[in-house]
């Protein structure tokens, strides 16, 4: 409803002008930004972001012209404990459709604007509707798979 989505951009502390469209997509905003330095210039008050029945708000736009990318995106999920995701795969599933559909490209390019940042490339196949993401990646933390089953002795 349109009362969530002004709530969503005022959360994000921009400009009303300057959002192009916002949508729900299944459990996820997301907001298409006028330009690339919206995005980048984003300050969001992560409190009230929070409130929002979301698991996660996606502020993205196209490309500034010189840019190797396609598009850029920031996603924040403060009400799932993630202020600003790093990278987001999960939402490049949507976002690589969407902006394919824009652009008229099945194969894109996008940056996710965090502080860490990251570039991906996205394969849109909407014939066999799935999407292929292709980038590096950076290991955040490791762990033990126990594969011995536990077996409790008598007591």
């Amino acid at each position: 409803d349109q009362a969530v989505l002004d709530t969503v951009v005022s959360a994000l502390n921009i400009d009303p002008a300057q959002v192009e469209k916002a949508l729900k997509v299944g459990s996820d905003y997301l907001v298409h930004a006028r330009s690339r330095a919206v995005v980048l210039g984003a300050a969001p008050n992560f409190s009230e972001l929070a409130k929002v029945e979301a698991r996660a708000v996606s502020l993205t736009a196209l490309a500034d012209e010189d840019d190797p990318f396609d598009f850029v995106t920031r996603l924040f999920g403060p009400s799932v404990g993630i202020n600003e995701d790093p990278f987001t795969g999960s939402a490049c599933c949507y976002l690589g459709p969407y902006w394919g559909d824009k652009l008229g490209k099945s194969n894109l390019k996008v940056f996710q604007a965090s502080k860490r940042g990251g570039i991906a490339t996205i394969d849109v196949d909407t014939s066999a509707d799935r999407v292929r993401l292709q980038g590096v990646t950076e290991v955040s933390w490791r762990g033990e798979t126990l594969t011995t089953p536990f077996m409790p002795t008598a007591i």
